[in-house]
């Protein structure tokens, strides 16, 4: 199986989409605690039924975890080499 340059191919882009993703992810919740000043979920929704919605950051950090969450659940739909 190592020898396998298909399993090789797969191991590696299951790895970098990993870390690209988890990535933004982590990215995009810190913009979102820096604006909150939270990490509790329902502080992070008060936040955010009383804030400016046009805030750019707000709206950057917003399209990272929904980027990121796209792109973990397509890491777990990659078709398994063997099967």
């Amino acid at each position: 199986m190592r020898k396998d340059s298909r399993s090789n191919e797969a191991a590696i882009k299951y790895l970098v989409l990993g870390a690209f993703s988890s990535g933004i992810m982590l990215y995009g919740m810190s913009l979102l605690y820096g604006l909150a000043g939270t990490t509790n979920l329902s502080g992070i929704l008060s936040f955010l039924m009383v804030t400016d919605r046009t805030n750019p950051v707000l709206f950057l950090a917003m399209i990272m975890l929904i980027v990121s969450f796209r792109l973990q659940g397509r890491r777990r739909t990659l078709p398994h080499v063997g099967a």
